[in-house]
């Protein structure tokens, strides 16, 4: 799901997510792709909401409520954002920039192809 407004997609009393709902993307890959596509400014805040108040905690919260293969589409797209935060954090504290100074980084840890199981995600 990539909506970027909208009522009802997301779970009562997480409102304040709404602005980041383009960042609720199932998987990694697609992440990445939108990371890399968007300005510092744009990824720091997200990294800044995500780090405001407890706004991580009180999400993850919500989402343990269900087991992993069982979310329902409202917090699935949740923890889309939660992931997308934890997934921007490298830029914002280690590089001060969108991409990654290192070549070949892109493909650390990991030098394996990606396959349809490893990118649920």
């Amino acid at each position: 799901m990539t909506a970027t407004t909208g009522a009802g997609l997301l779970p009562e009393g997480f409102e304040d997510f709404e602005p980041f709902l383009g960042w609720a993307l199932p998987k990694q890959s697609e992440r990445a792709a939108k990371k890399m596509s968007c300005t510092f400014e744009e990824i720091k805040a997200l990294y800044d909401f995500g780090l405001r108040d407890d706004n991580i905690p009180r999400g993850l919260e919500y989402c343990d409520r269900y087991p992993l293969d069982a979310l329902p589409p409202e917090a699935s797209r949740l923890l889309w954002i939660l992931f997308s935060v934890a997934e921007v954090r490298p830029q914002v504290e280690a590089y001060g920039q969108v991409h990654q100074p290192f070549p070949g980084e892109e493909v650390l840890p990991c030098r394996m192809q990606l396959t349809p199981e490893c990118d649920v995600l």
